[in-house]
C-alpha cells in the first residue's frame, strides 16, 4: 500500500531490510515503468465452461450445494433466473455436475478453457488498454466467453489454443517483450 501512495505523489520510497543489515532498496516513480499500464499477462490453464440451466433459481441454493462439495468456482455468471454458466478446474466438473443434477434441466460443457488476465495499475478503467485488447480478441470472438474485471486486473475467458496467440500479441501491444 505504501508503494502505492508514493507512486501516486510522485515520492521516492526507500525499504530496508527487516531481518539483516543493508542498505535497503529505492523505489521511485521511473518514466518507462509509469507508462506501461499493463505490466503482466498471466494465465490460468485446464479449466471448464459449464452452462446450467436450473430448475430451482435460488443462486444460494446452488452456491452453498457447490461449498459443501469444495467446487471452486473460478468465475459465475447469472445470465437469467435459470440460466447460469461457471468456470472450474476441469478435475472438478463431475463434482460439480453430481452436486447439481437435482437442480438442473440441462447443461452443457466446454472443457478446452482459459482465463487470460491482463494486469496493471488501473487497467480494468482505462478505455486504452480495453481498446488493445478488443483489437486482438476481435478474430477470437466467437471464443471469447467473457471479460471481468477487478480493479488492477482485466480477463478474458476464452479457448485454451488461443492463450498463445493472444498473450503473445498482447505483450508485443503492451511493449512487455521486444
Amino acid at each position: 500500500r505504501s508503494v502505492e501512495i508514493a507512486q501516486r505523489h510522485n515520492m521516492k520510497l526507500f525499504v530496508k531490510p527487516s531481518f539483516t543489515e543493508g542498505d535497503g532498496t529505492m523505489i521511485t516513480n521511473a518514466e518507462h515503468i509509469e507508462s506501461v499500464k499493463v505490466r503482466s499477462i498471466s494465465s490460468r490453464l485446464n479449466l471448464a465452461l459449464i452452462n446450467l440451466k436450473t430448475s430451482d433459481s435460488n443462486i444460494v441454493n446452488l452456491m452453498k450445494k457447490l461449498n459443501k462439495s469444495n467446487v471452486r468456482i473460478e468465475l459465475f455468471i447469472t445470465k437469467s433466473i435459470d440460466s447460469i454458466s461457471v468456470v472450474v478446474e476441469q478435475d472438478r466438473i463431475n463434482d460439480l455436475l453430481s452436486c447439481t443434477e437435482d437442480m438442473c434441466t440441462s447443461v452443457s460443457v466446454n472443457n478446452d478453457i482459459a482465463i487470460i488476465s491482463f494486469v496493471g495499475s488501473g487497467v480494468s478503467n482505462d478505455t486504452e488498454v480495453l481498446d488493445k485488447i478488443l483489437s486482438i480478441t476481435e478474430k477470437y470472438s466467437n471464443d471469447v466467453f467473457g471479460f471481468f474485471t477487478d480493479k488492477i486486473v482485466l480477463s478474458i475467458v476464452t479457448k485454451q489454443p488461443y492463450v498463445e496467440k493472444i498473450s503473445n500479441e498482447a505483450a508485443k501491444a503492451f511493449s512487455l517483450i521486444g
